[in-house]
């Protein structure tokens, strides 16, 4: 018989982190789910780890020979699921309470015209164990609504473990994209399709672990604009009247990050057309870079509390 859910865990060693998480799925009070793991590890931690588990056959487990890296590893697990609904939960997240499956599944509920639906998320440090309610405001709600390009602002959707989506909308992450993969997923998503949402918490997600990304990019901010243009070029509108806003901001990005030249930005790989603020910005002087990055988050701040 199909299963209603197939819950996808790419993993990468961290057994620590993901017992927690297979914890949090063998307490649901929904049952009528897969799971698939996709193992890139190079060793057989995480398979001995699912020897602890009775997962009554609803386990589907593939070790990768060559470790694929994310997000490959991702589309891989997506590949495999047969159920209506594709829930992500990645290996440093989990259901937030034994209800949390039912309640995703109620809550993207019967409309096939939503195709993904989200909740809030309780964000856990993984260094002094605080925590911290993250949601999508009303607001937040509105303007994704209005324009998916917001999410270039903000992700208010939050991780894809905090996504429930329907799997004929599901689409394949861009496996050259590290930063942004996960927005530019959802805006790919909501091109097509409807969304809802809750403020409730469904899951948590383990924040500032060592083995995340966020710390490369942090030391390669070049990399990090290098997405954020392919993201604008690719959601950008001919006769986008927010663009303003968008482009804006990639230039705040590069007077923030200190990035010189246009070689620094072909470098890091991007090939397509650079804004016309990018192009203002590059090889200023110190003070003329301080005084624009002021007055950019200025504009920033007020675009937002418009919205």
């Amino acid at each position: 018989m199909t299963p209603a859910v197939s819950i996808c865990i790419p993993t990468y060693s961290q057994t620590e982190f993901l017992k927690q998480t297979l914890d949090s799925v063998v307490t649901q009070t929904y049952t009528d789910y897969e799971l698939i793991i996709s193992d890139d590890s190079p060793h057989d931690s995480v398979e001995k780890l699912l020897e602890h588990y009775d997962f009554s056959g609803k386990l589907v487990y593939v070790k990768n020979e060559l470790a694929l890296g994310s997000p490959a590893n991702w589309n891989q697990a997506a590949r495999l699921a047969k159920g209506q609904f594709i829930k992500f939960l990645h290996h440093d997240d989990g259901f937030s309470s034994p209800a949390s499956l039912a309640e995703f599944v109620a809550l993207i509920g019967k409309d096939s015209k939503v195709g993904i639906a989200f909740s809030g998320v309780n964000t856990q440090s993984a260094k002094d164990k605080s925590s911290e309610h993250q949601y999508a405001s009303q607001k937040d709600l509105l303007s994704l609504k209005t324009d998916p390009m917001a999410l270039m602002l903000k992700n208010c959707i939050g991780p894809p473990s905090a996504t429930i989506i329907r799997r004929e909308f599901f689409k394949e992450y861009r496996e050259h994209l590290k930063w942004l993969v996960d927005i530019f997923q959802y805006g790919e998503i909501l091109k097509d399709t409807h969304f809802t949402a809750t403020q409730k918490p469904l899951i948590y997600s383990t924040s500032d672990a060592e083995h995340q990304v966020t710390q490369f990019f942090k030391r390669n901010p070049q990399l990090m604009l290098a997405e954020y243009l392919y993201f604008f070029d690719f959601f950008k509108k001919s006769d986008h009247k927010m663009a303003s806003p968008y482009s804006n901001y990639l230039a705040e990005l590069v007077l923030k990050n200190h990035i010189q030249t246009e070689a620094d930005i072909r470098q890091a790989g991007y090939a397509g057309p650079i804004p016309s603020q990018v192009e203002d910005v590059l090889g200023l002087s110190d003070y003329k870079k301080r005084q624009i990055l002021w007055m950019l988050r200025l504009k920033r701040k007020l675009h937002e509390f418009l919205l």
